[in-house]
C-alpha cells in the first residue's frame, strides 16, 4: 500500500513559477494582508494574516491600538490540505448572513490542519481573487518544501526559531525564568547551577537577555551529549577530533550502509556537505572532495536524522507486485469511518472519511439509513450518534478518493434502508462519481474468470461491496439483508429490545446522571450522556475557537522563580473537587508510590496541614 504523505497537494496551481516568482510571493505573504476569517462561535471579522520564514508558521492577529498579539499559529509541518472556495464547515455555519453572498468562492480557502484525527481548519476569505491566488500557490510550495526539507539542520534551526517566537510574542529575547520554564518542555534536566553557567557563557552582552542566536547556542549546549560519541563513535574517527570523508565512510561500511554511496567518493562528499549546510564547505570539485568533514555534533546529528532511519527508503513507495488477485493483498479498511468518537454518542462527520482516505485507507464504511425528503442519512443506528447527509459522504469520497493512492477504493455498504431510497443512493452513485464507478466485470483475457481482477487493473477504481436483494423482491419497505436492528455488534449480543436515556445515581456526589442506554437481549450497554452529546456537527464541542497552540506558557509578571512549577505533575491548578477530590487521587496512586513521592498541590487558600503517613 502506498505510504500516506504528511501532505497533499491536491488541488495545487498546475502552472509553474519560477523561483523568482515564488519569492516575490512568499515575500508579499511576509508583510501580511488583511483578510476576513471565518470562526466557529461568532461572526466572521478582519484578521492580520502573515507568514513567518523562519520558523515555517503562519500566524495571525487583531491590529489592536497598544500591541498586536498573536491568536493563533499554525506550524506548516502540520498542514494535511488546502482546499479552495468555501469548502468547510466554517462557512456553512455563516451561510445565512444577509451580506454572505460578498463572500465570493474565488477568494475564499480552507487550510486543514492539525496531528490529531480531527483536523483543525482556518477558513479565510481574502480581499481580492488575485490575494486568494497567492496565499493558495505560496502555501501550497511552502508546505510542500516544509515537509519534503532533506536538511537536517535546517528542521532544527527551524524548530529553535519556532520555540524563540512562542517564549518572545511581543519581545525579542529570552531571559532566564523563560528557559526555566522550556527546559521541561523538551525534556531537559539540567542542574540550576550548570543553567546558570551555560547561560551566562552565550550571554555576549551579560545583560541578562539572549537574543535568537545566543538562545541557539545555547539549545546546542543543553541538547548535545559528548558522552555518546566518546563512548560509542570516537573510534571512527582518524584523530579523534572529525569525521573525515574517509571515516565516515568507514562507518558505512561497517554498518551496512556503504551501498547508499557506492557511485564514487564525491556522492559521499556532497551528502556531508548538503547535510552539514556550511557555507564554508558549499564548494565541492572532483579535486578537493576530501576536505569533506562532520564535527562530532554534526555526526551526532546524522544518527539521529532521518538519514539514518532504519526503515529502507524503497519501503515507502509500492514496491510490490500489484498484478495479482485483489483478494492476495491485505487491505487498509476503516470501520465505521463516519465516527469521530465512541460508538453511541459520538459525531458523525464527512471529514472522517476524507481523513482515512487521505490517510490510505482503501475500505471505507457506511452504514446507510432512511432519512428526509427521500436521501439516506449515515449515522451508527440506533443511537444517539449524529447524522450526515449520504451525499454529502459520497462527495466527499469522490474528492479524496485517490489523493494518497491510486488504488481501488471499495465503499462497504450497511444498508438499512428501504427500496425507494436505495434507488436514490443508486442515483447518487452514478451521478457523484461517474467513471469512477466499477459498474461492469474488468475484462482482461490474462485474468482467468474466476480471479478477481489486480489492484493495477482496478486502479481509480470505486468499487460497491453490497448484499443483494433476495430474487423476485418487489417489497418496497424491506431492507436488503435480515440482521439486527442495533448496530452495537458483538458475539454475545442478540436483536435490540429498547434504547433511550435513564439516570443512575453516582452515590459519592449524591446525584442522577443521565446515561444513554441499549439493551439487546443478551446484553446492555450503556454511557454517559448530557445534552451536548446530542449537538449537531456545527455545535461540537471539540470544534473550539483557534487559539496559539504552543505548550510553552509565558511566566507571569513578578512571578518569582521559586515559584515556577509549572507543568509539574504534582501540581494540579485549581483542582475540581477540592479536598475530596484530591483524597480521591492519593488514594487511587498513593499505593504505587513512595512515601516522598505521595503528595499532591493544588491552589489553596487557607492554613496548609501537613499530610500524615497514616492517612494519605
Amino acid at each position: 500500500m502506498l505510504s500516506p504523505s504528511a501532505y497533499s497537494d491536491e488541488g495545487a496551481p498546475t502552472n509553474e513559477l519560477s523561483f523568482q516568482e515564488l519569492e516575490i510571493i512568499i515575500g508579499h505573504l511576509e508583510i501580511g494582508t488583511v483578510v476576513t476569517k471565518f470562526f466557529k462561535n461568532k461572526q466572521p471579522d478582519k484578521r492580520n494574516l502573515l507568514f513567518k520564514r523562519e520558523s515555517r508558521q503562519i500566524v495571525w492577529y487583531k491590529e489592536m491600538s497598544k500591541r498586536n498579539v498573536y491568536e493563533g499559529i499554525i506550524d506548516l509541518r502540520e498542514v494535511k490540505e488546502i482546499r479552495t472556495g468555501k469548502s468547510s464547515r466554517d462557512f456553512e455555519r455563516w451561510s445565512n448572513l444577509p451580506d454572505y453572498a460578498k463572500f465570493e468562492d474565488n477568494r475564499c480557502l480552507a487550510v486543514f490542519y492539525g496531528r490529531e484525527f480531527r483536523l483543525k481548519t482556518l477558513s479565510i476569505c481574502a480581499i481580492s481573487k488575485q490575494e486568494c491566488d497567492r496565499w493558495i500557490e505560496g502555501l501550497h510550495y511552502l508546505t510542500r518544501d516544509t515537509c519534503n526539507t532533506i536538511s537536517y539542520p535546517l528542521q532544527l534551526e527551524r524548530w529553535i526559531w519556532k520555540e524563540f517566537y512562542n517564549m518572545t510574542p511581543d519581545r525579542t529575547t529570552v531571559t532566564l525564568k523563560d528557559i526555566k520554564v522550556f527546559l521541561p518542555l523538551i525534556n531537559c534536566q539540567i542542574p540550576k547551577t550548570r543553567l546558570k553557567e551555560v547561560f551566562h557563557e552565550v550571554n555576549n552582552r551579560n545583560n541578562g537577555e539572549l537574543s535568537f542566536d545566543e538562545f541557539a547556542s545555547l539549545c546546542h549546549i543543553l541538547t548535545y551529549d559528548g558522552t555518546i560519541y566518546h563512548t560509542f563513535f570516537q573510534k571512527f574517527s582518524t584523530d579523534g577530533v572529525i569525521i573525515s570523508l574517509s571515516d565516515f565512510q568507514s562507518f558505512l561500511a561497517e554498518q551496512g550502509d556503504s551501498k547508499a554511496f557506492k557511485e564514487s567518493d564525491l556522492v559521499t562528499a556532497m551528502f556531508m556537505r548538503d547535510f552539514v549546510r556550511d557555507p564554508r564547505r558549499s564548494t565541492v570539485a572532483d579535486q578537493d572532495y576530501e576536505e569533506g568533514f562532520f564535527t562530532a555534533k554534526e555526526f551526532m546529528s546524522y544518527l539521529f536524522s532521518h538519514h539514518n532511519e532504519l526503515l529502507d527508503p524503497k519501503h515507502k513507495v509500492v514496491n510490490q507486485d500489484m498484478d495479482q488477485p485483489l483478494s492476495h493483498y491485505w487491505i487498509a479498511s476503516s470501520h465505521n469511518t463516519y465516527l469521530t468518537g465512541d460508538q453511541l454518542k459520538s459525531m458523525s462527520s464527512v471529514e472522517a472519511y476524507a481523513r482515512c482516505l487521505m490517510l490510505g485507507c482503501r475500505c471505507v464504511e457506511l452504514d446507510c439509513w432512511d432519512g428526509p425528503d427521500g436521501i439516506p442519512v449515515i449515522y451508527h443506528g440506533n443511537t444517539i450518534t449524529t447524522k450526515i447527509s449520504f451525499l454529502d459522504v459520497v462527495k466527499t469520497i469522490r474528492d479524496h478518493a485517490f489523493v494518497t493512492s491510486p488504488y481501488p477504493v471499495i465503499l462497504s455498504l450497511e444498508d438499512h434502508c428501504c427500496l425507494t431510497q436505495q434507488t436514490k443512493m443508486a442515483a447518487i452513485f452514478e451521478e457523484i462519481l461517474g467513471p469512477m464507478l466499477l459498474r461492469t466485470p474488468v475484462s482482461n483475457q490474462k485474468t482467468d474468470q474466476e480471479m478477481l481482477p489486480s489492484p493495477n487493473e482496478l486502479k481509480r477504481k470505486i468499487i460497491l461491496k453490497h448484499k443483494k436483494l433476495p430474487e423476485k423482491s418487489t417489497d418496497t419497505t424491506s431492507q436488503t439483508v435480515e440482521q439486527p436492528e442495533c448496530c452495537i455488534t458483538d458475539s454475545d449480543s442478540g436483536p435490540l429490545e429498547k434504547n433511550g436515556v435513564l439516570y443512575l445515581e453516582d452515590k459519592v456526589k449524591g446525584e442522577w446522571v443521565s446515561h444513554f442506554f441499549v439493551l439487546s437481549d443478551a446484553k446492555m450497554y450503556y454511557t454517559k450522556f448530557n445534552a451536548k452529546d446530542n449537538q449537531t456537527e456545527e455545535e461540537e464541542e471539540y470544534e473550539e475557537e483557534d487559539t496559539i497552540s504552543m505548550a510553552y506558557q509565558p511566566v507571569p509578571e513578578g512571578v518569582p522563580e521559586y515559584e515556577l512549577h509549572f507543568g509539574e505533575v504534582w501540581f494540579h491548578g485549581r483542582l475540581e473537587g477540592g479536598r475530596i477530590r484530591s483524597e480521591e487521587l492519593l488514594k487511587q496512586y498513593g499505593p504505587s508510590l513512595g512515601a516522598k513521592e505521595r503528595f499532591i498541590t493544588f491552589e489553596f487558600v487557607g492554613q496548609l496541614v501537613p499530610e500524615t503517613t497514616g492517612n494519605p
